[in-house]
């Protein structure tokens, strides 16, 4: 795990994206991680920050935290991602309800309709 976190901050997108797949394959086990997946995000390439936000929802209820607050992120790419992803947790991610119900009054309305999904999801409606 050293190593693929390490390997995050490689100067090849390849690299780093094949650490995050790494990660997230790793699940629980990798959880540690979580603070250098989340400085990953600074990434400029939209599919790689993705790829990060479901390596950290793989990661399972260690990451609900870490997730919610990336529902406030700038980029709307990754508060998208992070409520799908928190949304496909199930019951992990119960106590991210809060903060997804805060997020639901988001500018993007792509960021809205993946939370107001979410929240349907962890209330079981």
């Amino acid at each position: 795990v050293n190593e693929l976190e390490k390997a995050l901050k490689h100067r090849s997108r390849a690299v780093r994206t094949l650490a995050v797949w790494a990660l997230g394959q790793k699940g629980p086990a990798a959880a540690g991680t979580l603070p250098a997946l989340k400085a990953a995000l600074k990434d400029d390439n939209d599919a790689f920050r993705k790829s990060v936000v479901k390596a950290m929802a793989r990661m399972g209820p260690r990451a609900v935290s870490e997730l919610s607050d990336l529902l406030k992120h700038a980029d709307a790419g990754v508060s998208e991602s992070a409520a799908q992803a928190l949304g496909g947790m199930g019951a992990d991610a119960v106590a991210a309800l809060p903060a997804l119900k805060a997020a639901a009054q988001d500018r993007e309305p792509a960021v809205q309709a993946a939370v107001e999904e979410a929240v349907r999801k962890l209330e079981g409606k």
